[in-house]
């Protein structure tokens, strides 16, 4: 209804395995190659990570976390499966234009997690570095007339519905833990969070990441392992 405030939520699968890209995008990047993670070779205390795969890991898990590290084939796949999503926002966007909207629509473009694509020698998610905890996460608004900024503070998830209800001018409850980022673009001064706790616990059969605990800052990062106090890992940031 155009003439009513309305809100539309869409979620694309399509970078998840088995990564199957449509005909339209089969040839992309058909001579390019995926150069080698630069910190490849720096492994996890724990060992190989996700390519060290138990012998009960179901396919197609198997075979698509097993070439994650360096076959060419399985992350061009992926980058055509993103391209192919990417068509598909490209036509949205335009909608909103030919329907004169864009202005006031508020959109923010997420995703549910970070990926390895070789760094630390690993291949899916689930770790604590931030190749994983990070999220491709952008926000355009052409009514508030902010352009071009870029955020530094700690930002997450549990942010986007407090954003929502604060631009629509309707209270946050106070049940939510996350916070609007309404101030942080307006440049007001506000007291904003210092740091995030990630925790991961393990998944069976899934590959061999064990369970963690990590606090970040903006500065600092510490990652321990429960049972596995040896591979505790600290990083200046």
């Amino acid at each position: 209804n155009q003439t009513q405030p309305w809100m539309m939520m869409l979620g694309y699968k399509a970078a998840h395995t088995p990564r199957t890209p449509p005909e339209r995008a089969r040839q992309r990047f058909a001579d390019c190659s995926v150069k080698r993670a630069v910190n490849a070779d720096a492994k996890p205390p724990y060992g190989r990570g996700q390519l060290a795969l138990r012998e009960d890991t179901p396919p197609p898990y198997k075979e698509a976390v097993t070439d994650a590290g360096g076959s060419d084939y399985y992350l061009i796949n992926y980058f055509r499966s993103l391209s192919a999503m990417d068509d598909n926002i490209g036509r949205i966007l335009a909608e909103l234009d030919s329907l004169k909207l864009a202005d006031d629509t508020l959109i923010v473009f997420a995703g549910d997690n970070g990926y390895f694509l070789g760094e630390h020698g690993l291949g899916d998610k689930r770790a604590a570095y931030d190749e994983s905890m990070r999220i491709p996460l952008l926000l355009r608004y052409p009514r508030s007339g902010i352009c071009g900024k870029l955020v530094d503070e700690l930002v997450l998830n549990i942010d986007v519905a407090p954003t929502f209800l604060d631009f629509a001018g309707l209270p946050v409850p106070k049940a939510m833990q996350g916070a609007s980022w309404k101030p942080l673009l307006e440049r007001k001064q506000v007291r904003w969070r210092e740091a995030l706790l990630f925790s991961y616990a393990f998944e069976s059969p899934l590959p061999a990441t064990p369970a963690m605990l990590a606090v970040r800052t903006r500065t600092a990062k510490l990652i321990t392992y429960p049972g596995h106090d040896a591979w505790t890992e600290l990083f200046d940031l």
